[in-house]
């Protein structure tokens, strides 16, 4: 999975999803940044270091599911706007809108495997400017037998709350 930080920059990870857990691995300065996500909260910590890690509480929405549970979410509630070939793959695009203006998504998903390939989300808090997030999803397979401790947290790692949106 690529996230877009720029319109010419992206971070590259590497995700597992299964049921509404995420693992997702992005690797920088020879260290191994690990997130994972189980249900609607996202733990974070480096890999090897006795570091405290982040907890995070998602709040509701799409992003408070896993993406498997988000990719029955936008097939059920999106609204499918046709199909477009991206690098040789038919993709069926998908408008969701349920939760706007607070949360909006388009997203295109292989018409044969319902895997995304790309994915495009909007949130608007309170006050706040929108964000957008943009992703892109490659060499994705289906219905692949992931291990369950893929998705345990290390016993040595204390998980601290971050603060939410405008807290200290």
């Amino acid at each position: 999975m690529i996230t877009m930080i720029s319109d010419q920059e992206g971070l590259s990870s590497k995700i597992w999803a299964k049921g509404n857990n995420v693992r997702a691995e992005l690797t920088y300065d020879q260290k191994k940044a690990v997130s994972i996500q189980l249900g609607d909260t996202v733990y974070t910590y480096i890999e090897g270091s006795k570091q405290t890690g982040s907890k995070k509480h998602l709040g509701s929405g799409l992003g408070a599911m896993g993406l498997i549970k988000q990719i029955e979410e936008i097939k059920a509630k999106g609204k499918k706007q046709g199909s477009v070939k991206i690098e040789g793959i038919v993709c069926d695009k998908y408008e969701y809108d349920v939760n706007a203006p607070g949360e909006r998504a388009v997203v295109y998903l292989s018409a044969s495997t319902s895997l995304p390939r790309t994915w495009v989300s909007v949130v608007q808090l309170a006050d706040t400017p929108a964000s957008v997030l943009r992703m892109h999803y490659r060499d994705l397979k289906a219905n692949v037998d992931i291990p369950d401790n893929m998705f345990k947290l290390p016993a040595n790692v204390t998980f601290l709350e971050d603060p939410e949106p405008g807290k200290p």
